[in-house]
């Protein structure tokens, strides 16, 4: 008898046929669970946010070099990446940690984001006041920063880029990153439409302020939709499986992240700061461009990685 002729015999009615136990693969790209997708559309978001922040990004300094001067130029960049390197301080790990924590905080989940913005906008605020109060020893391209109002201008800046990058580890963390390129376009906009309206009135230091004033526009609203619209549904959704983490945990957590951060934070934010500090304003503006373009593939690596965190 043919093998055929047995398996129909064994599928004959009042009988059946034995369920297969084999499980299929599944490629990653094909992968239907709600981790799945939640991955790919978060680290999808995440890279879309470092295109259109390089291509704007490039608007912004072609610009710059058309309404501005060189040593204005070089100056704002010189302030830009002191900006980057103070709020990075403690933004570079901690986006990280609200990344890998904010998944598994329930109730506790409000607190933790403002308990991190609040306590790392005082460290980096205690950072620029000590950078304020050496800025004769890194050069020339940081004279402008000098005295009361400037210096309370630059520290306020700093809190704010703070901010701004840790947003995007808490949007990460609530499964909400196709929101990090829609706030990083609108400040992106914003600053290169202030940039050419500042080139008039402000023509020595319009390269700094526009960008430091375009963060508000994406720092408040996200910050109200986070706080009252997706940290409760968050809450919600998790509240069953949730184990908030005890600061062991967090502690532990940033006792490794913090070591290796440390070294990306020299090479990617500390080296273009030592630069303007060796250089004139005008050898300094062409510098800085050049390493924010050729940085910005850097970011595509990190921002994946980010996602996979979640």
């Amino acid at each position: 008898m043919s093998d055929t002729t047995t398996t129909t015999e064994a599928a004959s009615p009042g009988t059946q046929a034995p369920e297969q136990s084999g499980r299929r693969l599944r490629l990653p790209g094909r992968d239907r669970s709600p981790g799945g997708s939640q991955l790919f559309r978060n680290a999808y978001a995440l890279m879309l946010n470092t295109g259109i922040s390089a291509v704007l990004g490039l608007g912004f300094w072609l610009a710059a070099a058309r309404y501005y001067s060189e040593s204005a130029v070089g100056q704002g960049s010189a302030a830009i990446a002191a900006m980057k390197f103070l709020a990075g301080l403690t933004a570079v790990t901690l986006t990280g940690a609200l990344a890998r924590f904010i998944p598994v905080a329930g109730r506790r989940t409000g607190r933790l984001i403002f308990r991190t913005y609040a306590g790392s906008s005082l460290i980096v605020a205690l950072a620029a006041g000590v950078f304020l109060m050496t800025l004769d020893v890194w050069g020339p391209s940081y004279r402008f920063l000098h005295g009361p109002l400037n210096g309370l201008g630059f520290m306020v800046a700093v809190v704010a880029w703070n901010l701004l990058t840790l947003q995007d580890g808490v949007l990460t963390g609530l499964r909400s990153a196709p929101w990090v390129p829609v706030g990083n376009t609108v400040f992106s906009t914003v600053k290169l439409g202030l940039l050419v309206a500042f080139a008039v009135a402000i023509p020595t230091t319009g390269v700094f302020v526009s960008w430091v004033a375009a963060i508000a526009t994406s720092v408040v609203p996200l910050g109200w939709l986070v706080f009252r619209r997706l940290v409760p549904r968050h809450v919600k959704a998790t509240a069953e499986h949730a184990k908030p983490p005890t600061l062991k945990e967090i502690g532990r957590f940033l006792a490794g992240d913090y070591t290796g951060s440390l070294f990306s934070l020299a090479v990617v934010y500390l080296v273009p700061v030592i630069i303007a500090s060796q250089v004139s304003s005008e050898d300094n503006a062409y510098f800085y461009i050049t390493t924010t373009i050729g940085g910005t593939t850097n970011l595509l690596a990190i921002n994946m990685g980010a996602s996979l965190n979640v």
